[in-house]
């Protein structure tokens, strides 16, 4: 994963001592997603770990890959991060609904696999989470349809 090559990511994780971007209970760093979940701060491995679920998720659709497969592939590449999996599938299945039309679908099966691959620490997904995020999506699914030239 992207995320191991760059050393400046690497630290260790209080709880474990795991020296690694991601340890094996989905923590980041000086920021234990176990001790306090909801304050995990969006920063620069936040956005690559994001932009990792999300670009996996369409390529896995888009390539009609076993869906098994992907799936646990994707829960190991979230470790736990379902703040991060509620935004990605959430994002995705918003901008769809936005503009049906103009997609192939890929996105509803990729965000349907990000969902599915939630729960990495026996926690279920935080559906109100996905719901918040399905609506910005769609937000921005809406600005970018207005915002584009008439023909």
């Amino acid at each position: 994963m992207v995320l191991e090559r760059d050393p400046e990511l690497r630290q260790v994780c209080p709880p474990t001592g795991v020296r690694s971007a991601f340890c094996n209970l989905g923590c980041l760093g000086t920021t234990c997603s176990l001790l306090n979940r909801k304050q995990v701060r969006y920063g620069r491995i936040m956005g690559m770990l994001y932009s990792s679920l999300q670009g996996t998720a369409m390529r896995y659709a888009a390539e009609k890959r076993d869906l098994a497969t992907s799936i646990a592939e994707l829960r190991k590449i979230a470790a736990g991060h379902d703040e991060v999996v509620a935004e990605a599938a959430g994002v995705m299945a918003g901008a769809w609904y936005a503009s049906p039309a103009t997609h192939s679908g890929h996105e509803l099966i990729a965000a349907g696999m990000l969902i599915l691959a939630a729960g990495g620490l026996g926690s279920p997904l935080d559906y109100e989470e996905l719901e918040r995020w399905t609506r910005v999506g769609y937000e921005r699914g809406m600005a970018m349809r207005h915002s584009e030239p008439k023909s």
